[in-house]
C-alpha cells in the first residue's frame, strides 16, 4: 500500500463558514448583548437590538431575550426587595435584638439572589457565542415575537 491511498484529502473550509456554524460576528453580537445586559440592564441589548441587522435573526432573537431577562430581572428585585423588607421590619417588630441579624440575612439572600442571575447571563452569553440556542423557559417564547 501506498502512502498516497492511506491519505484521505478533505478540502478546508474558511472559519465561520462551515456548515451548520454562523457567522463569528453573529455569535459575538449576540454574546455582547446578553454580557452588556450585566452591566447595563436593558439598555446595553435594546442598542444591539436596533443596530443589528434586520435579517441578522440571531442576534436579534439573543438581544431581545436579554432586554426581556433585564426587566424580569428588574421586576424580580424590586418583589424580593419587598419580601425582605417586610422579613425585615417583621423581625424588627417581634424581637429588636435580632433585627441585625435580619438584616444581614437579606443582604445574604439578595446578593445570592444577583450573583445567580448575573450567573445565568454569562453563561447565555457563553452559549450564544457558541451558536448554541440559548431558550429561557418563559422569555424565549415573548423574544421571538420582536423577530
Amino acid at each position: 500500500m501506498t502512502m498516497a491511498k492511506e491519505l484521505k484529502f478533505t478540502q478546508e473550509k474558511p472559519e465561520g463558514k462551515s456548515e451548520g456554524k454562523r457567522p463569528d460576528f453573529e455569535t459575538k453580537m449576540a454574546a455582547l448583548s446578553y454580557a452588556s445586559a450585566i452591566i447595563t440592564s436593558f439598555a446595553g441589548p435594546l442598542a444591539i437590538y436596533f443596530a443589528a441587522k434586520p435579517d441578522d435573526s440571531y442576534t436579534r432573537k439573543n438581544a431581545s431575550t436579554a432586554a426581556l431577562f433585564a426587566v424580569a430581572e428588574i421586576v424580580l428585585f424590586t418583589a424580593l426587595l419587598l419580601v425582605l423588607a417586610v422579613v425585615y421590619f417583621a423581625v424588627g417588630f417581634v424581637a429588636k435584638s435580632f433585627q441585625f441579624y435580619a438584616l444581614v440575612f437579606c443582604a445574604i439572600v439578595f446578593l445570592f439572589v444577583v450573583a445567580v442571575l448575573k450567573a445565568a447571563l454569562v453563561f447565555l452569553a457563553y452559549k450564544a457565542y457558541n451558536g448554541e440556542p440559548a431558550a429561557i423557559p418563559l422569555l424565549s417564547k415573548y423574544a421571538e415575537k420582536f423577530e
